[in-house]
């Protein structure tokens, strides 16, 4: 907690009267990823688009705020990519991560409907799939020479394994 307290500013106590627990504090830090990531997502069930180019828009905000933001490209990989992350430290806080879980299932269902996926792969192999592929691109955004691969070349990595 002194280094949470020494990069905020804020003294241990002031951590501790907002947040009475590391628990706690970690607690709003996976939620307020969450929502981030609920933010992106939401609007693509609603879209008219194919969800591969769905998938292409969510991957590019991503790949935006993690260029932007190192601190919540840190946060969002220290929460949904990171097998030894908060997922593993904090098992109780499993359930908060259920919201965006299914949002993401709902956009790949609609992708089998459509036609747009293989139907004979389950729809958490899709997502666990789709989720590799990004935390991997956003993790270690250029690849032995330096480039960094756009959304749709990572979409399209997707979709040459998975797609119809």
């Amino acid at each position: 907690m002194q280094d949470v307290a020494d990069a905020s500013g804020c003294t241990k106590p002031t951590i501790y009267y907002y947040f009475r627990s590391k628990e706690g504090l970690v607690l709003a830090l996976v939620e307020h990823v969450n929502s981030m990531l609920e933010n992106i997502i939401r609007p693509e069930l609603e879209a008219d688009s194919t969800v591969s180019a769905s998938l292409e828009r969510i991957t590019a905000e991503l790949m935006r705020m993690h260029g932007e933001n190192p601190d919540f490209a840190k946060a969002h990989l220290m929460c949904h990519a990171d097998s030894t992350g908060i997922r593993s430290l904090f098992p109780s806080m499993k359930s908060r991560f259920v919201e965006v879980e299914d949002l993401v299932e709902r956009l790949f269902s609609r992708g089998v409907e459509r036609g747009e996926f293989r139907p004979d792969v389950p729809i958490p192999v899709l997502c666990r799939t789709f989720s590799s592929i990004l935390h991997m691109a956003l993790a270690f955004p250029q690849d032995g020479a330096g480039q960094t691969s756009s959304a749709g070349e990572m979409v399209g990595i997707l979709m040459r394994g998975i797609g119809n």
